[in-house]
């Protein structure tokens, strides 16, 4: 059953103006949000150097069997967008504009703008692609002019832009935004937050609210180095699961469930605490009536837990699988909902999530919180089973005969 409350939060983020290193608004919303809730024990916000949120749940004294691991939940607050720079001729409303993310330059033509206004509420102008945008030699980000759609404003330089979708909006089973990826990942860390206060759970973790990962994931890289989640000597301790939003696939559809992604296009995630995840989520298809996921490998991009499995954390993710990636529009397996989705020009769109997958989402995020007191960073468990299937069948595994024993020399 879909929640609400949780899909009011999860419009309110998706409508938020973001972009790479411009994610002051999102931060700005979850640190306020935050100060509203009630937790059994204590919550705290830090800003570490690069400005990645770091949020404390605190447990009371009361803590089940308090582990010597530390839970992280970690998601980034950024999404593909424009930053306007100087205006180009005033009269003709032209001005120029740097775009940041993995989005094709074939894709722009004819494309819709929103320019938002300062206050990260309301539209500041709209404007469409005027050309082809330009790719400078080593850079990651593309040069593009934009043409006003009411020639004689002026656009401070780093007015943030987005693509000029409606905003986010539940029709039956499909949940349109301008940005789901990541702002979805965000909601969902706030509603599991706030269900964990709502239900009283003592069990101490940490929300960490990346930036910048669509430029090459400098926020989690920052962390790592300013040691914000864990020292070098103690990372093997600290358990990160990151919160994606992702390319649809094959393997890891729309409307099946969340997805206990076991890794992306660059690495394997951390097995054991993988196998958690998986062993929650088997606990609700038992207690939580119509609850789905899936577990595959989500090779479409990289994402977070990579760059922090690669400086040694136990790392593993969760994701939604997502329609109209970064809002490109395509013929791709993962595109199927394009033709459902508003879109602006002929191939840019609203990107798009499964309702039933976020809620799922969040109530399997809850469970691990309330479980993780029992993860033991291993496979003892595992190891367990598979040593009682010995005993069990030892009689007649070592029940050899004369004739079929081996003569060694």
């Amino acid at each position: 059953m879909i929640n609400s409350n949780w899909m009011a939060i999860l419009k309110t983020l998706c409508d938020l103006p973001t972009a790479p290193l411009r994610e002051e608004h999102v931060l700005a919303w979850v640190e306020q949000y935050i100060a509203t809730l009630s937790p059994a024990g204590q919550l705290s916000c830090t800003y570490d150097r690069a400005g990645n949120l770091r949020v404390d749940h605190i447990a009371g004294a009361d803590s089940e069997r308090p582990t010597a691991r530390h839970l992280v939940f970690e998601s980034h607050a950024d999404h593909p967008g424009f930053l306007t720079g100087e205006m180009i001729n005033r009269g003709e409303g032209l001005l120029r504009a740097e775009f940041a993310g993995g989005v094709k330059p074939s894709f722009f033509a004819g494309a819709g703008v929103r320019l938002f206004h300062p206050d990260g509420k309301n539209p500041w102008c709209f404007a469409v692609v005027d050309r082809p945008p330009l790719r400078p030699a080593d850079a990651d980000t593309l040069d593009c002019v934009l043409r006003l759609k009411q020639p004689g404003i002026d656009v401070p330089p780093g007015t943030i832009g987005m693509w000029d979708l409606p905003d986010a909006a539940l029709t039956g089973n499909l949940f349109t935004a301008r940005a789901c990826d990541d702002l979805a990942g965000v909601a969902a860390m706030i509603c599991m937050l706030h269900e964990v206060c709502r239900r009283r759970i003592c069990q101490s973790f940490t929300l960490l609210f990346t930036r910048g990962e669509e430029i090459g994931f400098l926020g989690a890289i920052a962390a790592i180095q300013a040691e914000t989640l864990a020292t070098a000597q103690n990372r093997k301790q600290c358990c990160i699961i990151g919160l994606e939003v992702s390319r649809a696939l094959p393997q890891a559809a729309m409307g099946l469930g969340p997805v206990v992604r076991v890794g992306d296009r660059t690495s394997i995630f951390h097995s054991a605490l993988t196998r958690f995840i998986k062993l929650a989520a088997d606990d609700l298809i038992d207690a939580l009536p119509g609850f789905r996921y899936q577990r595959a490998l989500m090779d479409g991009g990289t994402c977070n837990s990579t760059v922090f499995d690669a400086a040694g954390f136990e790392a593993a993710g969760l994701t939604l699988p997502l329609a109209n990636y970064h809002n490109m529009l395509s013929d791709e397996h993962a595109c199927s909902y394009a033709e459902m989705a508003p879109r602006t020009g002929d191939k840019i769109g609203s990107e798009a999530i499964g309702p039933d997958d976020f809620t799922h989402l969040v109530e399997l995020m809850v469970h691990v919180v309330e479980k993780f007191s029992h993860y033991t960073g291993d496979h003892r468990g595992l190891q367990e089973q598979l040593e009682k299937r010995l005993t069990r069948y030892a009689e007649k595994l070592y029940a050899v005969t004369p004739h079929q024993r081996w003569e060694h020399k």
